[in-house]
């Protein structure tokens, strides 16, 4: 069996941002401390398992919202069910990653490097 995984580091944030609100400094935090930010939060000095007021003393602009796990298993389900489209054996691993099982897909969908690719192009567009 050949599998590869997935894995969602930001899914805490994303999960509950809609798109239009991510070029502004956002964090997701577990209550007192920052689970994590992104691109706009980090280049204004926001880190993972940073205090969140420390967070909102060097980045003042800093938005955030308390992480909640419903939202990010019901998003990691969704991204489940987009991977079917590389495999019929798809395993969640909650919080933020999926296994897949690609190897059956190998000849079907042309080999693993159009397999990789396309799967990097579908993560890059959602």
């Amino acid at each position: 069996m050949l599998w590869t995984a997935l894995h969602f580091p930001q899914l805490a944030l994303e999960a509950l941002l809609p798109l239009s609100a991510r070029r502004e400094p956002w964090a997701a935090s577990d209550g007192a401390q920052i689970v994590t930010c992104n691109a706009a939060a980090v280049a204004r000095g926001v880190r993972p398992r940073m205090k969140l007021s420390a967070a909102c003393a060097v980045a003042p602009q800093l938005r955030h919202r308390v992480r909640d796990a419903a939202c990010e298993a019901r998003a990691l389900e969704e991204l489940a069910l987009w991977a079917l489209q590389f495999t019929s054996s798809v395993s969640l691993q909650p919080p933020n990653g999926l296994l897949l099982e690609i190897e059956g897909s190998l000849k079907l969908l042309g080999g693993i490097k159009p397999i990789f690719a396309a799967i990097r192009d579908g993560c890059a567009r959602m």
